[in-house]
């Protein structure tokens, strides 16, 4: 069963290093403009420090943001994620249930908006044949096959991996190989959504 392992980047919450220019004109004359608390959704809300800076030049002043944080209010580990499951398959209301679980509130438009950042993304890296896909509605859906499905192994500890792997849906026993590896370590919750699935599988 092909899965795919993932490292995803760690939170950062120190402040950020000082920036070399300014964003809006590129003079390297800035001030610093005080220091503000942002509170981030990830497994565990916190406040991150983002520091202020005022552009002698231009007047303009901007946010300098640690790593793994931006102007969402998710961190960018849930965002990516989030956005990657969609890609891979799950519908959006399936991805909201899974980091549900995680104690992660994700709305469905909040999946879809993400989903197509990647995809914005990946169109401008000249990567966009990684994702194939087609177009409803002006949604960029998955052109997955409708036989398969993904199980997503979730751990998001300091640096533990994360686990995609699609799955025949008409294969238990595969399924049930691959999920009796995981289920050995006592550190992986495993959460298995669909009572027809449930039904056939007993580990």
């Amino acid at each position: 069963m092909p899965s795919i392992l993932l490292r995803v980047q760690l939170i950062d919450n120190h402040l950020p290093q000082r920036p070399l220019s300014c964003p809006y004109c590129g003079s390297q004359i800035l001030q610093r403009w005080g220091q503000v608390k942002k509170s981030i959704l990830d497994t565990e809300a916190f406040e991150s420090n983002i520091s202020r800076y005022r552009c002698y030049d231009c007047q303009r002043t901007f946010r300098r943001y640690p790593a793994g944080v931006d102007r969402a209010g998710h961190s960018q580990r849930i965002r990516n994620l989030a956005a990657l499951s969609c890609a891979l398959g799950m519908s959006c209301r399936e991805v909201g249930e899974v980091f549900s679980q995680l104690g992660v509130p994700l709305s469905r438009m909040t999946v879809w908006r993400d989903a197509q950042e990647l995809v914005n993304r990946l169109e401008m890296q000249g990567q966009a044949d990684l994702l194939k896909r087609y177009t409803i509605d002006r949604a960029y859906v998955p052109n997955v096959s409708r036989k398969l499905g993904v199980v997503l192994v979730l751990n998001v500890g300091a640096g533990k991996p994360f686990i995609l792997g699609t799955l025949d849906d008409f294969n238990p026993q595969s399924v049930k190989a691959w999920l009796e590896q995981l289920v050995a370590d006592p550190s992986i919750e495993i959460t298995l959504m669909g009572t027809d699935m449930l039904n056939r599988i007993s580990i």
